[in-house]
């Protein structure tokens, strides 16, 4: 399933300077980005003969250290309804959101940078370059410039959202954005509209049904 990157204006975020380059580059946020840029990379060269359903379960706890999974779905569902699903229901919300989620992560990142049939990545993780723009309520903004991942084959730029976990998982991605839209933003309505008419037992059915209809 393709994400859905074009549905809004960006938020406002409150911008901010460092006191240099090398300041951004030994942040911690950055930091987990790459380290996910490199943990991806490493992933998929192994394992890309076939996208099956099994290569996104292992991509799916290769991000799983770089991404809180939980967070993005509770941020989508939205705190209220969140506090009213049960630690068992939480736990499916979240293990059927990462899976729906890596395969999002796929097809807007990781497939777009392979080359057509030859399974080789066109850009190398240490060509991705993340700059922090901005902080938003505690959170870390980060512009991510991929060579030859834009329109026409130019720079392609996209926004990495990152927050300090602490003790829970220090900084994870908790968020990501392009063309002016944010993913949890876009989920947040899509999910609102699912526990109106169906409650969170139906939201985890939806999610499953996506994680079956994958598998087929």
């Amino acid at each position: 399933m393709r994400p859905i990157l074009v549905l809004a204006t960006l938020t406002v975020v409150t911008l901010f300077s460092l006191s240099s380059a090398q300041a951004a580059d030994d942040h911690p946020s950055v930091a987990t980005a790459k380290a996910m840029t490199s943990a991806v990379h490493t992933y998929t060269n192994a394992n890309r003969e076939v996208v099956s359903d099994e290569f996104i379960a292992g991509l799916q706890k290769a991000l799983a250290p770089f991404i809180s999974f939980r967070f993005m779905v509770a941020e989508s569902m939205g705190a209220a309804r969140w506090e009213e699903a049960t630690p068992e229901q939480r736990d499916e919300l979240e293990d059927a959101f990462g899976f729906t989620m890596s395969r999002t992560f796929y097809s807007a990142f990781v497939e777009r940078i392979l080359q057509d049939k030859s399974g080789q990545f066109q850009t190398r993780p240490e060509e991705v370059e993340f700059q922090i723009k901005g902080k938003e309520s505690g959170k870390f903004l980060l512009d991510v410039s991929i060579p030859g991942f834009g329109d026409d084959g130019d720079t392609g730029r996209f926004l990495f959202v990152t927050g300090n976990f602490g003790d829970q998982g220090g900084w994870q991605l908790v968020d990501f954005g392009g063309r002016g839209v944010r993913l949890v933003e876009t989920y947040r309505s899509q999910y609102f509209d699912i526990i109106r008419d169906r409650g969170i037992a139906g939201l985890i059915a939806a999610l499953q049904n996506k994680v079956a209809q994958a598998a087929d």
